[in-house]
């Protein structure tokens, strides 16, 4: 089987070259191999987690349907972004109570 630390950065080459046919290409800041970590893959590496349109993605604890924890990588909202959001819905909580609307309708 062929080392995950070799292929990465073969890959991440590849689509450099990919992106620069469409005259498109990667931001060197921004682009990361990420090693997405979970209960199959336990090891450590400089990069286990990234942001990604307002969501990110990392280890993270979830249950099973029988009830038994394990670790798996997935999205969920970051902190700035569940504050705007908070903070709108406030806003139209708010809104809705002075117009006297109903906040949720069906």
């Amino acid at each position: 089987m062929i080392s995950v630390l070799i292929l990465a950065p073969t890959l991440k080459e590849a689509i450099e070259a990919r992106l620069a046919q469409c005259g498109l290409q990667l931001h060197p800041e921004k682009t990361k191999i990420v090693y997405c970590k979970d209960d199959d893959r336990r090891g450590n590496y400089p990069n286990e987690k990234f942001d990604f349109l307002g969501f990110t993605f990392r280890p993270r604890r979830a249950k099973n349907r029988w009830g038994k924890f394990f670790v798996t990588f997935s999205p969920a909202m970051m902190w700035g972004s569940t504050i705007r959001v908070a903070e709108e819905v406030t806003i139209v909580q708010i809104t809705c109570r002075l117009s006297g609307r109903p906040f949720l309708t069906r």
